[in-house]
């Protein structure tokens, strides 16, 4: 089963501006796929400390001029309810960091 949540926190499937984030998840795992499109992936830093997810990063954009504006980058958001924070997996793409969460086990 795959669910699909916005989380409130901007992600829109026609805009994926970086730091929008999109929540999915199937039996084991809740998913937050982060958009990063435009960040510099050498620059991004990616915690989970105290049930809050922090990330950290930059964006470059060249200009008309053939400069480059650099921007700071800084998003924090509640990790997922009934996970387990510390033993999430990260993985990338070029546009998209997957936070994979397993799900606590609930009797």
């Amino acid at each position: 089963m795959d669910s699909d949540s916005g989380l409130g926190l901007g992600m829109d499937s026609a805009t994926e501006a970086p730091g929008a984030v999109k929540q999915r998840e199937d039996d084991q795992y809740v998913y937050l796929d982060v958009s990063i499109k435009g960040l510099d992936g050498h620059s991004l830093n990616v915690e989970v400390v105290d049930g809050q997810v922090n990330l950290k990063g930059q964006i470059h954009n060249e200009n008309n001029h053939g400069g480059v504006l650099v921007e700071s980058f800084n998003r924090s958001f509640p990790a997922p309810e009934n996970t387990d924070t510390k033993k999430v997996e990260i993985d990338n793409s070029p546009e998209t960091l997957t936070l994979k969460f397993p799900k606590k086990i609930v009797n």
